[in-house]
């Protein structure tokens, strides 16, 4: 009896089925600008991408405004972010041809589209300069607001023309369209807010809410620009202060200034005398030296003598001695009317002295 052999009576596996093959288009039509391409991965004409991303991409970044190509005329609008953003790259000037919702979709000058001329430097209105930042030009009051909402196009009413349809009905028909139609939203005057009216949705509450709180938000940030630009002011002028008070105390201590009459002023300059120890015998004396003591009850003709010897010298310390032995006397009320004008001509003499700045 022959063994069977397991690999030659094993049953033999059919065929794998393969899938059919995917047909290739030999051609495609561009989603973003119509245009039939021969490549199926990236557009001839605009250079888009056919992928599910790049789709998704060019769908979030698509609205209702509009920048003429005459490359790419056939281009889908875009959003006003990414208008904005085109604005910043310099891809969109004062010269550009746009059109949106606030130019009910008829080509302008960019320079003159309102919500998009700010951007650039000028108001819609009256075409002056005007900042980017501004809610409103400060000429003519208009106002720089744009409704950002993708799905609105800013689109007119639909109005009867003549001929298709009696004077009549074209009169009524066209007064109901301008009491149904919203004032479009740069054309406010600045806090004044839409009328409410059966052509609104219910978006319309969120929206004006939105409205108001970039307002604030403006508002807010003004405020905090002034606020920082005076608080930058007060912290210049205390430092101007601070400077100026330096300056002054360097100035006045670096000055010479005269010498005050006083006791501490005399024993300050008083030098040593020719007995004191150390002292060398050609070492010159002060006239407060030469006085002496004034003894206990000094007389008049006496320290009238001494002051007029001083007064000959000339020096501003033989006038601040005769001074210091006048006062003396005054204190203890025994100076004379005679020694009160010598008194009062020694002050005058050293006021002239320090205003001339007699060493």
């Amino acid at each position: 009896m022959t063994q069977p052999n397991p690999i030659q009576d094993a049953p033999e596996t059919p065929a794998r089925a393969r899938p059919a093959p995917t047909p290739q288009p030999r051609a495609i039509v561009c989603p973003y600008c119509g245009a039939i391409s021969g490549n199926t991965t990236r557009c001839d004409s605009c250079s888009g991408r056919f992928d599910p991303l790049s789709r998704q991409a060019t769908q979030n970044a698509m609205g209702p405004w509009f920048v003429r190509d005459e490359a790419n005329p056939t281009l889908p609008g875009c959003a006003y972010d990414t208008l904005v953003s085109r604005i910043d790259l310099g891809k969109v000037n004062a010269g550009s041809v746009v059109r949106g919702p606030t130019t009910r979709q008829f080509w302008m000058l960019a320079k003159r589209v309102p919500g998009v001329s700010h951007l650039l430097g000028f108001c819609h209105a009256c075409q002056a300069s005007v900042s980017p930042d501004q809610y409103a030009c400060t000429s003519c009051g208009a106002v720089f607001q744009v409704d950002r909402d993708r799905q609105h196009l800013g689109l007119g009413p639909a109005r009867l023309l003549p001929g298709q349809g009696s004077p009549e009905r074209i009169a009524a028909f066209s007064q109901a369209s301008d009491a149904a139609v919203e004032r479009p939203s740069w054309a406010w005057a600045p806090g004044e807010a839409p009328a409410p009216g059966p052509a609104q949705s219910c978006g319309a509450a969120p929206a004006s809410a939105e409205l108001k709180l970039k307002r604030l938000e403006r508002a807010l940030a003004r405020q905090r620009a002034a606020s920082h630009t005076l608080i930058g002011a007060c912290v210049i002028l205390l430092a101007a202060v601070f400077v100026v008070s330096v300056m002054s105390r360097s100035g006045s201590r670096s000055a010479p200034t005269p010498e005050q009459p006083g006791l501490g002023a005399v024993e300050a300059d008083r030098r040593p005398e020719v007995g004191d120890a150390g002292a060398s015998p050609g070492a010159a004396v002060s006239p407060i030296d030469e006085l002496g003591s004034l003894g206990a009850e000094p007389e008049w003709p006496a320290v009238r003598d001494r002051v007029m010897t001083l007064i000959a010298q000339g020096s501003s310390e033989s006038l601040s001695a005769g001074v210091l032995e006048l006062e003396a006397l005054m204190r203890r009320g025994e100076l004379p009317a005679e020694g009160v004008e010598l008194l009062e001509r020694l002050r005058t003499e050293m006021d002239d002295g320090r205003l001339r700045n007699i060493p």
